[in-house]
Order: structure tokens, then sequence, then C-alpha cells
């Protein structure tokens, strides 16, 4: 009884639909899937709502020399969040020996600090390979989506974007725990 109940529940999960208790206390879980182009539109809606915290995690940030790119616009999200007064926090990957990885994070960790976001890197012994939004402890976006071009624009990529407080308050005590062991701050 127990697996066929199991499968039912997949099933509804990627079909789609709501899943809901009929217990009072118990919040529905609401998701979408933001594959591919999907990832962008999605991910831009749900950073421009923002109205207390963006906290991310991203294993990469690259740039692009094309300012409307839709990598820059993302991070330009980021950026104008921070300087309107919400709090932007950001853990990006930094290896002991992908340089050119590190370079993209640390132009990216600069831009972001310009306008008033947090950035700190893991360490150098430990990859980070988490792609995560979480935003004002009621939605995250996770997935396999970088924050590049050629993932935004180009590859296959699966993500999922989740609303529901109690699935987020676990992700954000996952991202605080990483943000306090790699160095930031509390505030």
């Amino acid at each position: 009884m127990h697996i066929s109940r199991f499968f039912l529940i997949l099933i509804i999960f990627f079909v789609g639909c709501e899943i809901s208790s009929e217990n009072q206390n118990t919040q529905s879980l609401l998701y979408k899937t933001v594959n591919n182009r999907d990832y962008f539109f999605n991910v831009d809606t749900l950073l421009k709502g923002a109205h207390s915290y963006i906290h991310v995690i991203m294993y990469e940030m690259t740039g692009s020399s094309d300012s409307l790119s839709e990598i820059e616009l993302l991070k330009r999200d980021l950026c104008n969040k921070a300087e309107s007064g919400v709090d932007v926090k950001v853990l990006l990957e930094h290896s002991g020996s992908n340089y050119s990885l590190n370079s993209y994070n640390e132009q990216s960790k600069s831009y972001l600090e310009s306008a008033g976001a947090k950035v700190i890197f893991d360490d150098d012994n430990v990859i980070t390979h988490s792609k995560l939004i979480i935003v004002d402890g009621r939605a995250i976006v996770i997935g396999s989506t970088n924050w590049s071009t050629s993932a935004i624009e180009y590859n296959n990529e699966t993500s999922l974007m989740i609303s529901n407080e109690n699935i987020a308050g676990i992700y954000e005590v996952y991202f605080e725990n990483l943000w306090t062991q790699y160095g930031g701050s509390s505030d």
C-alpha cells in the first residue's frame, strides 16, 4: 500500500498538479518546472518580486559582454534588490584548481558587492555544486542551472520552482549553515 501511494505522489508531482493535505495545518505544495529556456523568465520574475531577502548558492556565475544577456539581467536583478534594501546574500564556488571558474565568480562577486550584496566563497577544498535560490522564505528554485550563458540560453537544464514555506525553511537552514561555515556574517 505504501509503495503504490509513493508512486502516485511521484506521478502527481511530475505531472504538475498541486499536492495538498486534508489536514488544515499542512501547507500545500505548489511547484513549477523551469527547464531550459523557461528558467530566465521565471527566475527573473521571482527575483523582481522579492521583498525581504534573496539567498543564492551557485556553482558558477559567469559574465557576458552583452549587458542585455539573460545572465547579466539576473545579476542586475540581484544588484537592484540589494540597492533597494533587500538582503541579498550569495555563496559561490571557489576552486583550488579551476582558475577560469574562479575568475568568473570573482568578477561576479565584485559586481554584486558594488551594489551592496554580500558575497562569499566556499573553501577551496570543497566543491559547492548547488544551484539554489531562496526568496523571502516562501519560494525556492533548485536544479541543475548555473548562472552562465550556456546554461541559461543553450543547455538542456532541469529546475523546479517550489512555493512552500516549509521547504523554503529547510533550505534556508541549509543556506545559513553554509553561510556561517564559510565566514558569512549573520547580519
